[in-house]
């Protein structure tokens, strides 16, 4: 299950120092912390590979404006990529936070993502990550057409040299 989720702090006096939230994580569920406001599944792995991609471009993909837009009105978003949350602020008048307390908040939603997202479980995360992991690797991995017709050249010569 791939999607957006837009978690929320709840006990405020947590964020204040990403030392507390560190044995808060691992000591207790993650609900304790925060809860789920949303979540938006995604069609498709390729809808999910576009977000993806987009997001390490530095970019926000169209789901994700939207879902932006319908979820976090008067609220301080926290990022993890402080080029994607000036691109936030700029685009969509959305005011974000990115520092190490928003890192390990992150870290922590991550850490236990299966007691945030209901009929998610832990064994299916992995393969799911995998596969948009490879998928994505593919999507950017760019071949060079001159590169390949050299390698063939070289090999060409290569056995050339041997026959002789």
């Amino acid at each position: 299950t791939y999607g957006r989720s837009f978690p929320v702090q709840t006990q405020q006096e947590r964020l204040c120092s990403a030392y507390v939230l560190i044995p808060t994580y691992l000591n207790c569920h993650v609900t304790d912390v925060v809860k789920l406001k949303a979540f938006s599944k995604f069609e498709n792995t390729s809808e999910a590979l576009e977000a993806a991609s987009l997001l390490i471009d530095g970019k926000a993909s169209k789901g994700l404006r939207k879902f932006l837009r319908a979820n976090c009105d008067n609220e301080t978003l926290a990022v993890a990529d402080s080029k994607l949350g000036s691109l936030i602020k700029e685009k969509l008048k959305i005011d974000c936070v990115h520092n190490n307390t928003v890192m390990e908040l992150m870290r922590g939603v991550r850490y236990q993502l299966s007691e945030l997202i209901s009929g998610l479980a832990v064994q299916d995360m992995a393969p799911m990550s995998l596969g948009l992991s490879h998928s994505l690797s593919r999507y950017k991995l760019k071949f060079s057409a001159d590169k390949v017709d050299t390698m063939i050249v070289q090999a060409i010569g290569l056995l050339d040299d041997l026959d002789k």
